[in-house]
């Protein structure tokens, strides 16, 4: 797994340099260094395994990606992984009148009682909902270990100081869908990295990158595009163009901003494919498995094995 992880850090690494060539550029003053990452495995680790349990977690750093933790808080003011605005669809064991409610409205011991593996299969029966710190200690002294925090409910003072205190600024990306959410992080924390993600068709996608360039991508290190599919005007209205990718990644480079393209619940070889083909590196995935497999198919189209490299049978 070290091999994806480094494949991965190469060819995202060869895309960063390149988007910082245009010295014409005046990076905004709170710019972050952008790093080059992992590929993003949503809510943990995608649509393979439970979401944002510390099992799916370390599942995404064995492939060698970053998983996507969702923070909310709780009533007591501890930070834990929970996408939900209730529990109704992941908790097999609420109370009926828990169900509805959020996790703003309980306290700890009450949300770590809560089982959340068994939706996703028998197997995963008995996870829980892991606080934010027991995502911490499994990265400390792990410096490949790089988690996205989705905020949804938080006191984003409380949460950078958690960062400061187990020192893993260089190993978290803030992200969030709303600007104004990323600004207010960059003046806690300047040096983090931050992703903004943004959806809609391509029309939609289009506005949006024009009012954040009117702000020069101000406190923007990472900018997510979900979309439904490429090039698939056939099936989907929705679809994003090639051609579209490949301007808006050229635009952002400009910027020192990294692009990194989501096919929300794509299960096809063929999207992340594309996105490699056309020149794109940064990735998010509901299919981990599957995304690795485009890339290492990839890589074996672009670097064929050298002659002393092929072992004949005999």
């Amino acid at each position: 797994m070290k091999l994806v992880f480094t494949i991965l850090m190469m060819i995202t690494a060869q895309v960063s340099i390149l988007g910082c060539q245009n010295a014409n550029i005046v990076t905004p003053k709170f710019r972050a260094v952008t790093r080059p990452i992992p590929m993003m495995a949503h809510r943990g680790a995608g649509l393979t395994r439970p979401e944002n349990t510390i099992d799916s977690f370390i599942h995404s750093w064995d492939l060698g990606l970053a998983p996507e933790a969702d923070i909310r808080q709780t009533k007591d003011g501890h930070l834990v992984c929970f996408h939900d605005d209730d529990f109704s669809r992941l908790a097999s064991n609420v109370l009926p009148e828990h169900k509805m409610l959020g996790v703003d409205k309980l306290a700890l011991f009450q949300v770590k009682k809560l089982e959340v593996g068994s939706y996703a299969g028998e197997r995963f029966r008995g996870q829980r909902i892991p606080t934010l710190v027991q995502v911490f200690e499994e990265m400390i002294d792990n410096p490949d270990r790089y988690l996205y925090l989705d905020i949804k409910q938080v006191n984003l003072v409380e949460m950078a100081n958690l960062v400061k205190k187990y020192r893993l600024t260089d190993q978290v990306i803030y992200s969030a869908g709303q600007y104004v959410n990323i600004r207010l992080w960059n003046d806690i924390m300047p040096t983090s990295l931050a992703l903004l993600w943004i959806n809609g068709n391509q029309a939609a996608l289009d506005k949006k990158l024009k009012k954040l360039k009117e702000q020069n991508f101000q406190g923007i290190t990472h900018l997510q595009m979900n979309i439904s599919s490429i090039d698939n005007k056939k099936e989907d209205k929705d679809t994003i163009s090639s051609e579209f990718i490949v301007y808006v990644d050229k635009m952002l480079s400009a910027y020192g901003v990294t692009l990194q393209v989501f096919p929300w619940k794509s299960s096809k070889m063929k999207d992340f494919l594309k996105l490699q083909q056309i020149g794109i590196r940064g990735m998010g995935t509901d299919y981990p498995e599957t995304t690795l497999k485009a890339i290492r198919r990839y890589q074996q189209i672009i670097e064929p094995a050298k002659p002393d490299e092929i072992v004949e049978n005999h």
